[in-house]
């Protein structure tokens, strides 16, 4: 998976878990794996191969 990548999509739709550790101040949930975004970050991977290989040349 990449990185930049997940970066990216996770700054422009953050899901619940991120809202939640960015109120709070700290991950309540360490362990907690963000299904939708997974999901959504293989979709994007997917879908705009090219915006990934930009997002993973810049990072790197």
């Amino acid at each position: 998976m990449s990185d930049a990548a997940d970066a990216l999509i996770e700054r422009r739709n953050p899901s619940d878990i991120d809202r939640l550790r960015e109120t709070i101040g700290f991950d309540v949930l360490p362990a907690y794996r963000d299904e939708q975004a997974v999901v959504g970050a293989q979709q994007a991977r997917a879908r705009w191969p090219h915006l990934v290989a930009f997002a993973d040349s810049r990072a790197g």
